[in-house]
């Protein structure tokens, strides 16, 4: 299925990655293959999704950063996490699945290597933010449950430091990548870019398409 040293790279990437396990063998079967051929069975569902995504995610969370705006008897400690979840989203939306939309349609990476770790850096840190949010939110609620006691609709420290911690924690985890600790790469079929450190697993020939993101 790809051509390699001696026009066998299957057989051959089978045999060095024997040690990796089957899950990085067939990580790496599967890495060789042509990006039309990968993206051939997914054919338009792809990029449908990618944009349902991006289109309803802009919009819902829009109106309700928006309604946020309006209302300011919304402005409780607990719906200042909400609005925290929300902002998030619609930073994903805007700073990330734009990417991944256009490359699934044009069949590969558009932006660069640059582009490819802004992409994984931004969708790392707020998606990171968005579910630590919706954790600190869960807690919230059991320990209000837990204790039944009236919320404080008016003491929004603890509400702020739930804010800003899960911001802080998020950048604790990504920046380090953006500072050569590890980094951000393609992953799967080249139409997405992650913290994940894919490329020094293969051959030296490999490194190929890394450059090619820089075309």
């Amino acid at each position: 299925v790809a051509e390699g040293e001696n026009g066998g790279s299957c057989i051959y990437w089978s045999a060095r990655s024997a040690r990796l396990g089957s899950l990085h063998t067939l990580t790496l079967v599967l890495h060789q293959l042509p990006l039309r051929v990968k993206l051939r069975s997914t054919g338009t569902l792809l990029p449908l999704c990618l944009g349902f995504i991006l289109v309803a995610g802009i919009l819902s969370n829009f109106l309700t950063l928006l309604i946020f705006a309006k209302f300011r008897s919304l402005w409780t400690p607990i719906n200042l996490i909400l609005l925290n979840i929300s902002l998030s989203d619609i930073l994903v939306c805007v700073f990330g699945t734009p990417f991944s939309f256009a490359a699934s349609l044009h069949g590969s990476w558009l932006i660069g290597e640059y582009g490819c770790k802004w992409y994984g850096f931004a969708n790392s840190l707020f998606g990171i933010v968005s579910l630590v949010s919706l954790s600190l939110l869960s807690y919230e609620r059991y320990t209000t449950v837990l204790h039944s006691s009236q919320v404080d609709v008016s003491d929004f420290r603890k509400a702020w430091l739930f804010v800003g911690g899960s911001w802080f924690y998020s950048l604790f985890w990504t920046l380090p990548p953006l500072l050569g600790w590890s980094s951000y790469g393609p992953e799967g079929p080249g139409t997405t870019c992650s913290h994940f450190r894919f490329l020094s697993l293969m051959h030296p020939r490999e490194s190929e398409q890394k450059t090619a993101l820089q075309t």
